[in-house]
């Protein structure tokens, strides 16, 4: 792995108690893709009071999205 690249276990790390970051197999759980309009994978969603904040679809500039949609 580049020294510069985005991992969401160092990010979830760097923001522990401020977010909680899971991993969901969508292949075995259609349901969770089918509610909430995920258009493909890889995929992230945020969360915030419950709804959907905001969906990320690809592997671009993880680290800008995740900090904007967590202002």
């Amino acid at each position: 792995m580049r020294r510069d690249a985005f991992s969401l276990k160092e990010f979830a790390t760097e923001l522990a108690g401020k977010v909680k970051v899971v991993k969901l197999n969508i292949g075995e759980n259609r349901d969770f893709a089918t509610q909430y309009g995920v258009p493909g994978v890889p995929v992230l969603a945020v969360f915030k009071g419950g709804e959907v904040a905001d969906i990320y679809v690809g592997t671009g500039s993880l680290r800008s999205w995740i900090s904007e949609a967590l202002a």
